[in-house]
């Protein structure tokens, strides 16, 4: 089995990355951009096959925003839940439907230095093409664990001294009212429906974003989970700053 890749961003990452093995990579034979010169830099570092392809194999490929590039690799390899143990930042995704919504959410995972991504099995989309086009390659660096219940996992987590905080817009707390503790772990719900009951139930702590105007009701998941990860790595590096 393989994955397809696509997009100049993706493809580059993924060579970058090295974590797993591109089989081939095809370029647009009309196109030679900066990016792609780069891509092919990388891919003979890497020995990876390159083919130069006309405009009817990309035909294949017009649901895609390909940019003239796709790669074949090696099926994402996801960890395992206990390599995220002994990190102090970890994302939830309970329920994240859409594509460019979990490739956002990934991308400031990264950027906000998120240790670890949880997704689950069911209901929930996977590493798929468009989801790595959206995170722009930060899915080829994250540490991606799949599971079949998220509350199981968050208490395996609680048991490993992480503290649960959930993104709820109905919630009481502000996220500017809490002093975040060392070890976090963030879950933020699905498209309209929000964090599930069960999982809503293990958080310790339920937190909403204020908004002055809430006229459209509450943020997508994917600006939810940056304007949250975003003041966590904020209190984090302000603790590291006093420390140092």
């Amino acid at each position: 089995m393989s994955d397809i890749i696509f997009g100049c961003h993706a493809v580059f990452h993924a060579l970058k990355a090295r974590r797993r093995r591109l089989l081939k990579v095809s370029l647009l034979r009309e196109e030679g951009s900066l990016e792609q010169e780069a891509i092919l830099r990388l891919a003979q570092e890497n020995l990876v096959p390159i083919e130069r392809s006309n405009k009817s194999f990309f035909a294949c490929y017009t649901q895609f925003s390909h940019q003239g590039i796709i790669a074949e690799a090696e099926v994402y390899p996801f960890v395992n839940i206990d390599e995220i143990y002994r990190e102090d930042l970890l994302l939830l995704c309970d329920g994240i439907q859409d594509p460019q919504n979990l490739g956002a959410l990934c991308r400031t995972a990264l950027l906000m230095g998120v240790g670890g991504v949880v997704l689950t099995e069911h209901g929930s989309v996977s590493i798929t093409p468009a989801v790595c086009k959206a995170a722009a390659g930060a899915v080829e660096y994250l540490k991606l664990v799949t599971v079949s219940s998220l509350p199981k996992v968050i208490n395996l987590l609680k048991e490993n001294n992480f503290w649960i905080y959930g993104a709820d817009s109905t919630a009481s707390k502000s996220l500017y009212d809490e002093a975040f503790p060392e070890k976090v772990v963030l879950v933020i719900g699905g498209e309209g429906s929000g964090l599930s009951r069960l999982t809503k139930e293990r958080c310790d702590i339920l937190l909403k974003i204020p908004m002055p105007n809430p006229v459209l009701g509450s943020l997508n998941a994917s600006v939810a989970g940056a304007i949250v990860l975003g003041e966590i790595s904020r209190q984090k590096q302000q603790k590291s700053s006093r420390t140092s």
